[in-house]
């Protein structure tokens, strides 16, 4: 019997980057088992010390490693570990951290000798007949000169890369076996995984920066839609004896298929009998809003639309090769979610070629104006095997790129550190660093406003009609003149951005392989996600702070507007004590008891009738006198702080940046009962 591990893995030294079900592995093993039966033995891992056990006590013939940037170092680790054991073992590597030119191919796998075989785009077929040769008898050298369709490697006797025939996509999906239903998976229901389904494989856009734009994956390919169906059924069963209430769906774009309707239909029948899943987590259709928006209302808007646009810029959406929806037809579309009052989110990329702090501003103004409230910038990662990341753009566009650690993905290995590294953009012809840096501090501002967190301000701010990008440029330069915790807290990001990035991987190396350096990456003083790391530090910190400064600029702006009297300002006064009590939930992640705590507190105006209603009234409606009773729901909060520390360990900065990944943070809030 042939002995196969195949790993998705993930560092745990701070707690772990993805709690997601290993999908991807799941559907290999799930196909090899249905393909080979008896004459195989799969073992699935996503712990790196775990793997490295498994090689030392089970001896394994073959090990298949899905290859992404946050674990492509700890993969070479362990195929160096398991050719140190045994030079005999075949090592499998597959997965997009992979370039796509033979030059800069044949580089990486001379670079990472250990690796025997890559397979290049869909893994099913291609490790399956690896795996077919090697139960015939074929030598790892042979096969190597002759690799099977779908794989690379280095031939031992030309010392050059060889690749195996062209794969043809898979055709009919169902030929691989679900996980879930086969049975494969039943191992990840404890309550410490989230499950993943993918509904389609593929993606028809050919944005320049993604991975996903392979021309041989552009054709959008289904999986049946009865075994979608049971799936997600199965999975809801599952799932609801546990407090896990996420789902992630893997797809490039959800919503792009009429079928995703029925889909989302058959979500919402599990939400309604199983109260599963409470948070759904997906990359949705760019220019399929109608059909998202609809898929949105259906999911008891669980799952935000990403209504992404990366920029606006046309120079350089030229020449990233990606075509945007014309602006009026986006903003015409946001319309239509506040009328469904759905909250959308906008994905940006910052510094794109030709790219400017002029552009990147003007963007942001668009995206407000349309009525977009939740926006998320990112910074530019050169991922291998993107036209994006070649020689000639870097050359083109002067793009100066630095290496930094992947948010807390780092750990010791059989007394061997690991550091997982991303290559970065943080300069070019048009955006010097300094003016990157800027960017990134609006960026914050907007990843920070946009959390429901603070929607009691967007609604002040609508109900005034006051302008969310002058609201946004204010801010800005309040920061940079007012000395506060919160003012302190968005220097420190600052700061960091500019200190996190490092000319090369050795240089990371170097520095974290000292003691001292070392011990704050374990503490997380560096390396983790800054946008997260910060927007908890927000949150459970500097909270207060914020609100001070927020309220003081919304006044300055009316004031300007000549309607700030004494009915605006009490209103005001009011709003933010609400705010401050009902959304402040700190006190729990620092003693779980504080949720047995109730508060009380008299208002001259119904501020929560003034929230809740839709659409709101004059203020003036609302000016009469409550008394307010705020509460948590012990039992809910209690279970789900314990939850979230299985799922992502003890420290509760990570473990609270981790867990409003998938969920809005109003599940912290306290429930406001009005008395009188």
């Amino acid at each position: 019997m042939l002995r196969i591990i195949l790993g998705d893995l993930r560092h745990r030294t701070v707690g772990r980057n993805s709690a997601y079900f290993p999908l991807g592995i799941g559907l290999i093993a799930s196909y090899c088992k249905n393909r080979f039966g008896n004459d195989i033995e799969c073992r699935l891992c996503d712990d790196p010390d775990s793997v490295l056990q498994i090689i030392d006590s089970w001896k394994p013939h073959v090990i298949g490693l899905a290859n992404y940037m946050w674990n492509a170092e700890i993969n070479n680790l362990v195929f160096d570990y398991a050719k140190s054991a045994d030079p005999d073992i075949a090592c499998v590597a597959g997965g997009p951290d992979f370039p796509i030119s033979a030059e800069e191919s044949e580089k990486y796998l001379k670079k990472r000798r250990s690796i025997d075989f890559y397979c290049l785009l869909e893994g099913e077929i291609a490790f399956s007949d690896l795996i077919s040769k090697t139960i015939n008898g074929m030598s790892l050298k042979k096969l190597k000169s002759n690799p099977v369709p779908g794989t690379a490697a280095i031939d031992p006797k030309k010392k050059s890369i060889v690749y195996g025939k062209k794969a043809a996509r898979i055709a009919d999906l169902n030929v691989v076996p679900s996980p879930y239903l086969s049975g494969i998976f039943d191992q990840y229901f404890n309550g410490e995984y989230i499950p993943a389904v993918q509904t389609a494989r593929g993606c028809p856009y050919s944005c320049k920066y993604c991975r996903a734009s392979n021309p041989s994956y552009s054709k959008v390919v289904p999986f049946d839609l009865k075994r979608v169906k049971e799936e997600i059924a199965y999975i809801a069963k599952k799932s609801s004896q546990f407090k896990v209430g996420a789902l992630l769906i893997t797809d490039s774009n959800f919503g792009i298929m009429k079928r995703d309707l029925e889909i989302a239909k058959h979500i919402r029948k599990m939400q309604d009998e199983y109260d599963w899943p409470k948070s759904i987590q997906a990359d949705t259709a760019k220019n399929n809003y109608d059909r998202v928006f609809e898929i949105a209302n259906i999911l008891k808007k669980k799952m935000p639309p990403l209504c992404s646009l990366q920029t606006t810029n046309e120079a350089t959406l030229k020449v990233i090769k990606r075509e945007n929806l014309p602006y009026a037809q986006y903003d015409l579309a946001q319309k239509k979610l506040i009328a469904l009052n759905i909250i959308a989110g906008a994905e940006l990329i910052i510094p794109m070629p030709l790219e400017t702090k002029k552009s990147f501003l003007e963007t942001l103004r668009k995206v407000y104006s349309s009525g977009i409230e939740y926006i998320r910038v990112f910074t530019w990662m050169l991922l291998p095997g993107t036209e994006l990341a070649s020689t000639e753009y870097r050359k083109k566009y002067r793009l100066m790129t630095g290496y930094r650690i992947i948010p807390r993905q780092f750990g010791v290995y059989k007394r061997k550190k690991c550091f997982e590294i991303e290559e970065i953009c943080y300069e070019t012809s048009t955006m010097p660093f300094e003016e990157y840096v800027q960017c990134r501090g609006y960026a914050f501002l907007c990843f920070l406003l946009g959390r429901s967190q603070y929607d009691v301000i967007r609604r002040i701010i609508a109900y005034f009609s006051l302008d969310s990008h002058l609201f946004l440029i204010k801010i800005f330069e309040c920061i940079l003149t007012r000395k506060s915790a919160f003012t302190s807290l968005f220097q420190e990001l600052l700061e960091e951005t500019k200190n996190e990035i490092f000319s090369s991987p050795s240089a990371i190396y170097k520095a974290y392989s000292k003691k001292k350096n070392y011990e704050k990456l374990l503490r997380g003083e560096v390396g983790d996600n800054l946008f997260r790391k910060y927007l908890v530090k927000a949150l459970l910190d500097t909270f207060q702070s914020s609100v001070d400064l927020i309220f003081e600029t919304i006044t300055n702006l009316l004031k300007e507007k000549g309607i700030f009297t004494e009915i605006e300002q009490e209103f005001l006064a009011a709003a933010k004590t609400w705010m401050l009590i009902s959304r402040d939930f700190s006190g729990i992640f620092r003693d779980y008891r504080k949720a047995s705590k109730v508060y009380e507190r008299n208002f001259p105006f119904d501020i929560n009738k003034w929230y809740c209603d839709i659409p709101q009234h004059p203020i003036g409606k609302y000016h009469y006198k409550v008394k307010a009773r705020f509460y948590y729901d012990k039992k809910f909060i209690e279970d789900f702080l314990r939850q979230i520390k299985r799922l992502y360990g003890e420290d509760v900065y990570y473990s609270l940046g981790k867990t409003l990944f998938d969920y809005n943070p109003d599940i912290f809030w306290k429930k406001c009962q009005v008395l009188a």
